[in-house]
């Protein structure tokens, strides 16, 4: 278990540096103080944050401006999710690490009218945040649902944390950081279990995090497989190396977890199968093929084979074999 002292990490335009037993008190120029843990330790926890931050970063790994000195002069450590079981183990770890002044930005969809006093007081409650560190604005047009932002405001804190990202292939090869925990966060990040094809996957663009994947799941004997898509890199898992990936790597995510316990029990089913659950119905109250399914609501075959199948794993269609061709029936409509 590695500990990553920060004393050369308190800035040069400190005019006064006090001290407690866990931290630092810096005073800075222009009346503001920064709050330094003393050490950050890499245990399991903190290695998985440091997973989930890799994937999922808020601000930046590497600060936003460079001084004559070659120092990063600003930033922010933190992470953005959409799941607020993530965004609550953030929180307690970062913490138990003596972080503070922690923030939390509440990320609406545009255009959204929500009562801000009642989604504060909710999301004070539900992360125990102070409400003056709890900040709502509008995200991209592309977001759908309420996200999350947990941060430290702290540019010497980011400086400490990509010191240890620019050496994370070392701390996984000396075994300073816990591999399983580590990987794991990532999988929190951009992880996604992929029902149709039966695999758990990872996808990043950024070559030096790809490699650490690789470093990871090498030293923790899983075997993958991975392509190139659209410059990204996509890593799957597969069979016995599935079940293998589920008993070792430590990931958090509620969804994703459920989701990969259901794919190993042999259940395929997905939100999008319910959906032509709904429009298949009629058909299948007296039972139908694949084929009967495909020319009479125009789909290709593949994809309603795939969905018929889900729906057998998940316990909601019958499935029998009558002469050559297997046919599902509604156990609904059937009862």
């Amino acid at each position: 278990m590695e500990a990553v002292l920060t004393r050369s990490f308190i800035p040069l335009s400190a005019y006064e540096i006090q001290e407690n037993s866990v931290c630092y008190i810096v005073k800075l120029k222009g009346g503001k103080t920064a709050l330094l843990p003393k050490k950050i330790v890499l245990d399991s926890q903190m290695s998985w944050l440091i997973g989930l931050w890799v994937g999922d970063n808020f601000g930046s790994r590497t600060g936003t401006k460079i001084n004559s000195n070659g120092m990063r002069s600003s930033g922010r450590f933190g992470i953005i999710n959409n799941e607020p079981d993530l965004v609550k183990r953030s929180i307690s770890v970062m913490r138990k690490q003596n972080l503070h002044a922690l923030r939390l930005d509440v990320i609406v969809p545009p255009n959204t009218m929500v009562n801000r006093k009642k989604l504060i007081n909710e999301t004070q409650k539900k992360f125990n945040i102070n409400r003056q560190y709890i900040r709502i604005y509008s995200g991209s047009p592309w977001r759908r649902n309420i996200g999350y932002a947990i941060y430290v405001n702290n540019t010497s804190i980011l400086r400490v944390f990509h010191k240890v990202y620019c050496n994370l292939g070392e701390y996984i090869k000396k075994r300073h950081i816990d591999t399983k925990s580590f990987v794991g966060g990532i999988f929190d990040a951009e992880g996604d279990i992929d029902k149709a094809n039966k695999q758990a996957g990872i996808t990043n663009k950024d070559s030096y995090v790809v490699r650490l994947i690789e470093m990871c799941l090498t030293a923790l004997k899983i075997k993958y497989k991975t392509r190139v898509d659209g410059g990204r890199i996509r890593f799957a898992i597969k069979g016995e190396d599935l079940a293998k990936f589920n008993k070792i790597v430590e990931f958090v995510s509620p969804s994703k977890r459920k989701a990969l316990v259901d794919l190993l029990n042999g259940n395929c089913l997905r939100a999008c199968d319910l959906e032509y659950l709904e429009k298949f119905s009629a058909a299948l109250k007296n039972g139908a093929s694949i084929k009967q399914i495909s020319r009479e609501f125009s789909i290709p075959e593949p994809t309603a084979k795939l969905v018929l199948r889900n729906l057998a794993s998940g316990n909601l269609l019958k499935k029998k074999k009558i002469g050559k061709y297997y046919v599902y029936t509604s156990w609904q409509m059937r009862n």
